[in-house]
């Protein structure tokens, strides 16, 4: 299964979702998840015009204004969707594929530290109720690993912040791959 995920910052411009497109049927995506979409009112039109074919389905955390929007775009035969769910700084969906249940999650957390640690909690909490499926967490986590991520001299970084994601990393049994042509986890 290919999944592609993307920090959008607005998914209003035809060209972006274009690009978007593009990207999904080159790379033969299966699952795509865009944070920061900045989009309302998520719709079908929509859908279609990144996906750039029928045969999509989706699930959204529309934006508050001009502010955050995350969606999860699929095909619509890749898998068979149980549910999807959606939190405060996250949306999911439920599936069974090649026999296995899985859940794949799409965050954009808030900057806040105090609201991502609610993210954090709301999602361990989700997996010890679902302790015998299989996750996949993605997105914009708005929090680093290692102080090496923070990029400019002289960048702020939170010990304590880093510390809580990096027990959110291993309470999920998450593994930290390395994203491409970057150094952000």
């Amino acid at each position: 299964m290919n999944l592609l995920t993307y920090n959008i910052r607005g998914g209003g411009a035809l060209s972006k979702r274009k690009r978007v497109s593009f990207l999904l049927q080159s790379l033969k995506i299966d699952i795509c998840l865009l944070q920061e979409t900045k989009i309302p009112c998520f719709s079908d039109s929509l859908a279609k015009s990144f996906w750039g074919e029928n045969g999509v389905e989706w699930t959204a955390s529309n934006s508050v204004g001009a502010a955050g929007g995350m969606v999860i775009l699929w095909k619509k035969d890749s898998l068979s969707l149980n549910y999807s769910f959606i939190g405060k700084g996250f949306v999911g969906i439920n599936f069974v594929w090649k026999g296995v249940c899985c859940n794949v999650v799409n965050v954009y957390a808030p900057c806040n530290e105090l609201e991502r640690r609610l993210v954090w909690k709301s999602l361990l909490e989700r997996k010890i109720n679902h302790g015998s499926e299989e996750w996949c967490v993605v997105g914009d986590f708005n929090e680093i690993v290692r102080k090496e991520e923070r990029m400019g001299e002289g960048s702020f970084y939170n010990t304590r912040g880093m510390t809580e994601f990096q027990d959110f990393i291993e309470n999920m049994d998450l593994v930290d791959i390395p994203c491409v042509g970057g150094k952000y986890t």
